[in-house]
């Protein structure tokens, strides 16, 4: 579907949508994340319920040609399976700990299934299949329209009205239930002969929404993720891990944020696999035993709210952040100012409970991608060291 977007409408075919919006112009895009659909187009106020209208008529009254699909689509889609194989192990690395952990399940659908489609699969829907796809995703109750301006003489709700006129929605679908399932864990290897670098990404599961996950995050990394020369990055915990030898080692804590799970864990990537094996057991053996302190917290929350200052000044960030709350099942939108009380109220006891009661679990996901990973212990060996 994100391949297949803008090809053309019931109206207007590609060429057409191309020159409107050039004319315009607007830039347009959409993003796919394990959950979400995005279309977003960024146009001058004067353009903005036309530019609107065109990406509603793209995102909800799409119409596909044959000859589109596979003189573009399918393309697109195989170049993006080369690259995640070949160029892009990082990621091949990510996706592989999301399906560790998730697992896949009848439906069809859920976290554990990756963003690039299977090659096998490039081609075997036919337009019918789309077309389906659309009626049963493209409803009311899964929508959210939302504009972000900061002209004072713009009346975004009128906007808003206007563009709203032109989104092609469906009825509400009656969906077949299915067992959906949450953490489920394991390993997942990919032994690539021909790389140069090895990827391993362990993680636990965690909540959805849960800040003190974050708060965790930046007091494991310093400031080593935000500027690429910061002052207290050799003071991280992550990089006190590291030993003579361990030069071309690079490590860093993540926490990927789902509406109703969540994954905090620790990606590591060197040259050598013995190497970052034992950089692996190191950094578990550290965490299991951390014991922050109050200026840790401190400077963590710093981190923290610097981040979110910076987040939340992105106008295309903070639609998106409102949306996707929207869409959450509890149909909130959670106010910055909330996420900041929630992260000042947090004090260093529940902050250490946090971090003991996560990684102190075998319940764990284990994805590794590069070569000779045979040198690396297994998950249920490393998690009980």
């Amino acid at each position: 579907m994100r391949r297949s977007f803008g090809i053309s409408t019931p109206e207007l075919t590609s060429v057409n949508l191309t020159r409107h919006l050039q004319q315009m112009g607007a830039r347009v895009q959409c993003t796919t994340t394990r959950e979400h659909m995005i279309y977003t187009v960024d146009v001058a106020p004067n353009f903005a319920v036309r530019a609107g209208y065109l990406l509603c008529s793209m995102a909800s009254a799409s119409c596909y040609y044959s000859w589109e699909l596979n003189d573009i689509v399918y393309k697109l889609m195989r170049k993006d399976v080369d690259t995640l194989n070949r160029r892009n192990l990082s990621g091949l690395g990510m996706e592989l700990l999301h399906e560790a952990a998730f697992g896949t399940s009848d439906s069809g659908c859920g976290l554990g299934y990756s963003l690039i489609s299977p090659v096998d699969r490039i081609g075997s829907h036919l337009i019918d299949q789309i077309n389906e796809y659309h009626s049963r995703a493209f409803v009311g109750e899964k929508c959210v329209l939302g504009i972000v301006h900061s002209r004072a003489d713009v009346d975004g709700i009128d906007i808003l009205k206007q563009v709203k006129s032109s989104i092609n929605l469906n009825p509400p679908h009656l969906e077949a239930s299915s067992d959906n399932h949450g953490f489920v864990g394991g390993e997942i290897r990919r032994d690539l002969i021909a790389a140069s670098t090895v990827y391993a990404y362990l993680a636990w599961p965690s909540r959805g929404f849960w800040p003190v996950c974050d708060l965790i995050v930046c007091a494991l990394n310093g400031s080593s993720n935000r500027i690429h020369h910061g002052g207290n990055a050799s003071k991280s915990l992550l990089a006190r891990t590291a030993i003579e030898g361990d030069i071309d080692t690079e490590a860093v804590a993540f926490h990927k944020v789902y509406s109703d799970h969540g994954l905090f864990g620790i990606a590591v990537a060197g040259s050598c696999p013995k190497t970052v094996g034992s950089r692996i057991k190191r950094i578990i053996s550290v965490l299991r035993s951390a014991n922050f302190t109050e200026e840790n917290l401190k400077q963590a929350k710093q981190i923290l709210r610097a981040d979110l200052m910076f987040r939340y000044e992105n106008p295309f960030h903070s639609l998106v952040d409102i949306s996707t709350n929207l869409l959450s099942p509890t149909n909130q939108s959670v106010k910055p100012i909330e996420v900041v009380a929630s992260v000042n109220k947090t004090d260093l006891k529940s902050f250490n409970d946090a971090i003991n009661k996560i990684v102190t679990s075998n319940h764990a996901a284990f994805s590794l991608v590069g070569p000779n990973l045979g040198s690396i212990e297994p998950l249920h060996v490393l998690l009980k060291e």
